[in-house]
């Protein structure tokens, strides 16, 4: 199972670089999502991003300015197309198939469970169970993720969680993935 970031659409670049130093070798991938950041911001960020030479992954959003000059993976909201062979972020069949048609290798799909942003907001159970089931490429998880919901999302059988608050909001964002990745080990173990 693997575990994602998602910065939260107010970060500063140098907000987001301490971040993603505290995650690297604890999570997978951290996806970059913030559109008021200009394209010499997102530039330069991804320069850095590169000689740093990180085991994470970097997924950038196309909702970030700047967002072609990254040469890496690209997330597409579900309006748009999948660039690139990267994601897409989906919330129906009708766009798991999109996705798929356009060959994406992964997808984003929820809220899984109640997000702290939008307390009321989830995609019902029957619909995540109908997309995961039929989905051919992977489905990480978004919506409510945190190490005390991580069991959830691995019964639900997603491929990955993405989390947000758990760790972009956390006081301390490498200790909060380092506990979320002893949960997901223990989790994966079972």
């Amino acid at each position: 199972m693997d575990l994602h970031a998602v910065s939260t659409g107010l970060m500063q670049p140098d907000q987001f670089s301490e971040v993603i130093t505290q995650l690297n070798g604890r999570f997978d991938a951290v996806h970059l999502r913030e559109p008021s950041w200009t394209a010499e911001q997102s530039s330069a960020f991804f320069q850095w991003f590169l000689q740093e030479a990180f085991t994470i992954k970097l997924i950038v959003n196309k909702k970030t300015t700047g967002w072609e000059l990254w040469k890496g993976t690209i997330h597409s909201p579900s309006d748009s197309t999948v660039e690139r062979g990267g994601g897409m972020s989906i919330h129906s069949l009708g766009e798991l198939s999109k996705a798929e048609n356009e060959q994406a290798v992964y997808t984003v799909s929820g809220p899984v469970l109640p997000p702290f942003s939008a307390p009321k907001q989830v995609l019902p159970l029957h619909v995540q169970q109908h997309i995961l089931s039929r989905a051919s490429i992977p489905v990480i998880g978004i919506g409510g993720a945190e190490r005390s919901t991580l069991k959830q999302f691995h019964e639900r059988g997603y491929a990955g969680a993405c989390f947000l608050s758990a760790v972009m909001l956390a006081p301390h964002p490498g200790e909060a993935a380092a506990e979320i990745r002893k949960e997901r080990d223990r989790l994966c173990m079972i």
